[in-house]
């Protein structure tokens, strides 16, 4: 399972983001940051280069990007995250959804969802890339 994490980043703070992409670099196969920050000028963080074009393109955007990086690179699955988000019990969620695909085959059509309360284990979105799917900003209900 090769995965892709893409971080959006505003006017992040650089120490902080530091050490979550450390501890975030050992759970995932890649990262890709994208600032939106208008006028940033910060080129990589932990040798993790940068994407920007110097406003801020929303996320749907910097999804759809990351997606399509994704698949030219051959990953399996697209997280994603920003700047403030943390991981609880990361390696649990992923050994679950291993565990689940053993028993149940990806037959393209798993997207794994989840909300940002601390209390819940499914808090995290690992969305498969054979879904062909593609972000919308917005309310999509």
């Amino acid at each position: 399972m090769k995965i892709l994490c893409v971080v959006v980043l505003y006017k992040p703070d650089f120490d902080d983001l530091s050490e979550k992409l450390r501890t975030l670099s050992e759970q995932v196969d890649g990262i890709m940051l994208w600032d939106n920050t208008p006028d940033g000028n910060v080129d990589d963080i932990n040798g993790i280069p940068i994407i920007r074009c110097g406003f801020n393109i929303g996320l749907s955007r910097v999804y759809n990007m990351a997606w399509q990086t994704a698949l030219e690179h051959n990953y399996d699955y697209l997280m994603t995250m920003d700047q403030d988000s943390t991981w609880v019990n990361f390696h649990s969620y992923i050994t679950k959804i291993r565990d689940y695909e053993i028993v149940n085959p990806f037959q393209g059509r798993n997207c794994y969802f989840a909300n940002t309360k601390l209390c819940n284990e499914y808090e995290y979105r690992l969305i498969n890339l054979n879904e062909g799917g593609k972000f919308r900003s917005g309310n999509t209900h």
